[in-house]
């Protein structure tokens, strides 16, 4: 609700407001007034509270009262990005809002949390390699200065803003709702800097990223994710750019602009470490 006017709640399952309390003529209105439940909406929609607390925090003993599950059944919310406990660093929650934002049409909500979340790992796992490995116990009390206290024992550097918050991240923010469901924005809106061209050859893929334009290109910080036709598990990569993400049926390239340099595009091949060799071997002069 908007600040002053009340606000939207979870009762008995749906949702419903709690209205600010009307002034009188002496004072302004203080306090909240009686729970009025929310009429139903059947338009699907995504929601995504990104600077939010606890909103996807589900209470066993009281989830008639979580707000994300009021959401999904009365508010026809077809997924959602939220915290599952207060807010703080925000890594999880602002970068998959900024994934989402900064390419238009290029990911549903689904793929920006996903590789939101894959960059987040990505960097906990090469520069916090202590934070990736710690694991909180988690409970309905825990707080963000719990966590903190557990990961200061365990080892970690409580001064370090970036990899407590990280690994707070990296466990406290959910997407909720059909991991499937196509929701993304107006891809009209966007002029893709680059366009990708991806081709195998044998036993070895190239993926060519060519920049539309060379300058607007090297201005391009943002990722690019490539799903693979196929999962190819035990694949390597040769040529990709430092923190090159390769999985077994997707590629990510987190910085662009800083891949494709001076001539505005790059290109990575991969594929099997054996038939990578053999085509090194074959083009090497």
């Amino acid at each position: 609700m908007p600040w002053g006017h009340g606000m939207l709640v979870a009762k008995n399952g749906d949702l419903a407001i709690l209205p600010q309390n009307p002034p009188t003529d002496s004072k302004p209105g203080k306090g909240l007034g009686k729970p009025q439940k929310l009429a139903p909406s059947a338009n699907p929609k995504v929601f995504l509270p990104i600077g939010n607390c606890l909103v996807g925090h589900i209470d066993a003993k009281h989830k008639s009262n979580s707000l994300i599950l009021a959401l999904q059944r009365s508010a026809a919310v077809r997924q959602t990005v939220a915290y599952t406990i207060e807010t703080w660093y925000g890594r999880g929650g602002w970068g998959t809002l900024g994934l989402f934002q900064s390419q238009p049409g290029n990911f549903t909500v689904a793929q920006a949390w996903f590789f939101n979340h894959q960059q987040l790992l990505e960097e906990l796992r090469t520069k916090h390699p202590k934070a990736a490995t710690f694991d909180y116990d988690w409970s309905d009390k825990s707080s963000v200065e719990s966590f903190m206290r557990a990961a200061t024992k365990a080892g970690l550097d409580g001064k370090n803003k970036d990899e407590m918050g990280l690994a707070f991240d990296r466990d406290v923010v959910a997407l909720y709702g059909d991991p499937k469901y196509d929701a993304r924005l107006d891809s009209s809106r966007w002029n893709a800097p680059y366009r990708t061209d991806l081709q195998k050859s044998g036993d070895v893929w190239l993926l060519r990223v060519i920049g539309a334009d060379a300058k607007a290109m090297r201005a391009s910080h943002g990722p690019i994710a490539v799903y693979l036709p196929a999962r190819c598990p035990g694949i390597s990569t040769l040529g990709a750019p430092p923190g090159t993400i390769l999985a077994d049926n997707f590629l990510l390239i987190p910085d662009a602009g800083a891949a494709a340099g001076e001539k505005g595009e790059f290109e990575i091949r991969f594929g099997p470490d054996a038939a990578l060799m053999e085509w090194a071997r074959l083009h090497t002069p």
